[in-house]
């Protein structure tokens, strides 16, 4: 039932069945063919190819990319469109503004969704883009490694958002996470060129997510429990 009292479904029979110790052991030990987690790896870009590219960005250029066309956003660039201005292939809207309006991190995250939604819905609903791709660059949003920390958590719900954005529009958005180096930052175009949908650029190289395979180690319970989930 639903808060409200309401059905939501029926379950007409319900069958279990006995479980031996020796049938749970077996499963953990076949770890590999069932239990996956997101690896990030270095992708194959070598030798990267920095090939030149027409910036389009709306919101600001705070990232300094040479070259840009600059719009205030995407309602500037579309009247511009509208008035002539050819459509661009790449928009690019730079998410990676650390000026916040609010020091309350709830308030931070409603207000880059709420954004990005805006931003999105409003390409996905201009046909005259239906052959562009929009980039949103953050920074700090997502870590790549165990040792990396999250940076910015407001943009981290952009990611999410954006996940299932992409879903339900294959080919249509790529996100970018980026670090403060700059050399880093100089692999962008090269990057974009990998058609990969999500990228970050660590340390003068270009890491994607893949699927990778969870370590047996990380089955075995901690010492001293003997009951766990």
């Amino acid at each position: 039932a639903d808060s409200t009292g309401a059905p939501v479904a029926s379950v007409e029979s319900l069958v279990s069945r006995l479980v031996s110790a020796e049938q749970l052991g077996s499963v953990r030990t076949s770890y590999h063919d069932s239990l996956f987690k997101i690896e990030w790896s270095a992708a194959p870009t070598d030798p990267l190819v920095q090939a030149p590219i027409e910036w389009t960005v709306i919101g600001s250029n705070d990232l300094g990319l040479e070259g840009a066309q600059l719009h205030k956003d995407f309602i500037s660039l579309a009247k511009a469109v509208e008035e002539g201005t050819p459509v661009p292939s790449l928009v690019l809207a730079d998410l990676t503004d650390k000026d916040k309006n609010s020091e309350d991190l709830t308030a931070q995250a409603h207000q880059a969704s709420h954004k990005t939604l805006a931003l999105i819905q409003a390409f996905l609903a201009d046909e005259r883009f239906k052959s562009s791709r929009l980039v949103l660059m953050t920074k700090g949003a997502v870590a790549t490694s165990n040792e990396e920390e999250i940076a910015d958590l407001a943009a981290s719900t952009v990611w999410g958002l954006m996940r299932s954005a992409q879903s339900e529009n294959p080919d249509s958005f790529v996100l970018v996470d980026v670090d403060d180096q700059e050399d880093s930052l100089a692999l962008l175009p090269a990057a974009l060129a990998l058609d990969e949908p999500q990228l970050a650029l660590r340390q003068g190289g270009v890491v994607v997510p893949r699927l990778g395979r969870v370590a047996d180690e990380v089955l075995k319970p901690p010492e001293g429990v003997s009951e766990w989930r």
